[in-house]
């Protein structure tokens, strides 16, 4: 289970034990802690996490964006789907680079868009026909902000997620 924050004044934030912080938007903090065995979890598909003092990410902890892009068949990059009975496969999503095919050249892996120099755009649904299963959410979009100092020997990571169901392709990532 996780515990939702909402915006307001900036405060330190210490998440530790366990524990996973759930973002809905982007927030700021004065001074940031995420130990080792804690996440903050976003869940729009695009946050700014501003840090005004200094931010530590420890190994173990972090900063996520997994698979809170857009959702399965859909995004400017959104993987293709082929369906001929019983043959149903899905491409991967596209962003930096193209999707992968998904077994057939009918269902061709998402197009590249975006940014290579300056990436702010969430990751795009792997394909699936929708009758079989779901293709995989794309990466979601962090911008990590901070003022002080990053410490930074955990992780932050946009990455897309998993296709579920017979050939469902997976979602490209996101952006930090």
């Amino acid at each position: 289970m996780s515990t939702l924050l909402t915006g307001g004044q900036p405060f330190d934030l210490t998440v530790r034990g366990g524990a996973i912080i759930g973002l809905s938007g982007s927030m700021t903090f004065r001074n940031l802690l995420v130990a080792s065995n804690a996440w903050i979890k976003l869940a729009s598909q695009l946050a700014t996490v501003a840090v005004t003092g200094n931010a530590t990410i420890e190994a173990g902890g972090g900063v996520t964006a997994d698979g809170a892009g857009y959702a399965g068949n859909l995004g400017p990059g959104s993987g293709k789907y082929y369906s001929y009975p019983n043959d149903y496969t899905g491409g991967g999503g596209g962003y930096g680079g193209f999707g992968a095919a998904g077994g057939t050249t009918n269902s061709s892996g998402g197009m590249t868009y975006g940014s290579v120099v300056a990436p702010m755009d969430p990751g795009s649904g792997g394909g699936c026909y929708p009758a079989y299963g779901l293709g995989g959410a794309g990466g979601g979009t962090i911008r990590f902000d901070v003022t002080g100092m990053l410490l930074l020997d955990g992780r932050i990571s946009a990455d897309g997620g998993v296709g579920i169901g017979s050939g469902s392709g997976g979602g490209s990532g996101g952006s930090v």
